[in-house]
């Protein structure tokens, strides 16, 4: 398997990801950043964004393609760690961060899975790696905000 991944990140200030390209590139990753201008349009452009992409960076050769936050992720990792961490999950096609806090509809609270841990909860847009193809429905976000949009496709 010729394995390529690749971070990238959605923002609107390239000196908030400085220290997440550095980070990156210090462990072996290829980075790219998602420019906007101007004010941040809401995450929802983020997640439309990242999505949109990933047709463009599998043409470009990569298969894992890890989505995080400009201003609050560092890389402390190589990739074969996690690629490693991937095996032992046998290769699962989509895995989204976790999160603490439940939001934003608590009303669906007992509908979660109970964990080892108290990451239980979709943290969207932060899509840790998606090595097949996007699953049916992750893409439909229209006009919905993106983290209810994850949280009601993970539940539904």
């Amino acid at each position: 398997m010729n394995v390529a991944p690749i971070v990238i990140t959605f923002t609107n200030q390239i000196d908030g990801a400085e220290k997440l390209v550095q980070s990156a590139h210090k462990f072996g990753w290829h980075t790219e950043l998602l420019i906007t201008k101007g004010p941040y349009p809401g995450a929802n452009k983020k997640f439309k964004t990242i999505i949109q992409s990933i047709p463009r960076l599998r043409d470009r050769g990569y298969t894992h393609i890890v989505s995080v936050d400009a201003f609050d992720t560092l890389v402390f990792g190589n990739t074969q760690a996690f690629l490693g961490k991937l095996h032992d999950h046998s290769w699962p096609s989509l895995v989204i961060a976790a999160e603490t806090n439940l939001y934003p509809d608590k009303s669906r609270l007992h509908e979660y899975p109970d964990t080892k841990t108290r990451y239980k909860f979709i943290n969207s847009p932060f899509i840790l790696d998606i090595t097949k193809s996007i699953p049916e429905g992750f893409t439909d976000i229209g006009e919905d905000d993106d983290q209810r949009h994850m949280c009601n496709w993970y539940l539904d």
